[in-house]
């Protein structure tokens, strides 16, 4: 038993010492290695969800200047597949860009130049769920356009209604005239008909 306990105590302290030389050879490898920092050309997974992650932490006004910067690098090179991700992703929460109607001619459009796998079946799930939206987005819109119109006819018949009432009170003021024109009459010549 003793043996054992020595033997046991004997590997963690030689664990320890070698992980103690080990330790800053590993960290002074990893400082060496610079980071790869992402960029608007990129397009893995993780690239397009930091940059999503981006977006959801800037202004409404930033959105749009950065739609305006992609716009502008993708019209001097419209087949990075990078800036046009990237540049859908920007369109889609900006609606002063395209909304989410440009986007997903966007991610359409890009889509089949994607090789990467994992890659093309994420976007194929976010196009079908900016279809979704758009959809939506229409159905409001005939919503929205029909109450308009519903409400346009409401407040004409409501103008009319007054319209007639005011008529039909002008109408009653005429004969409650007439009638008393004729009772008037009908006692200056004696009540006969």
């Amino acid at each position: 038993m003793n043996v054992f306990r020595i033997l046991v105590m004997l590997s963690i302290v030689l664990s320890a010492i070698a992980c103690s030389r080990l330790w800053p050879a590993a960290m002074q490898s990893q400082a060496k290695t610079p980071q790869k920092s992402s960029s608007i050309f990129d397009f893995d997974l993780d690239t397009l969800g930091g940059y999503n992650l981006h977006l959801s932490k800037i202004s409404q006004l930033a959105r749009i200047a950065e739609c305006d910067k992609l716009n502008t690098v993708n019209g001097v090179d419209s087949s990075n597949i990078g800036v046009r991700l990237h540049l859908a992703y920007v369109t889609s929460l900006t609606p002063e860009c395209g909304g989410p109607q440009k986007a997903l001619e966007i991610f359409e459009l890009t889509s089949p130049n994607v090789t990467n796998r994992a890659l093309s079946g994420f976007l194929s799930y976010q196009s079908e769920l900016l279809k979704q939206i758009n959809t939506e987005s229409e159905q409001k819109s005939k919503h929205e356009e029909e109450l308009n119109e519903l409400e346009q006819r409401t407040q004409s018949l409501k103008t009319k209604l007054k319209q007639k009432d005011t008529e039909l009170e002008e109408l009653r003021a005429k004969l409650d005239a007439l009638k008393s024109i004729e009772k008037t009459f009908h006692q200056r010549n004696g009540g006969s008909r």
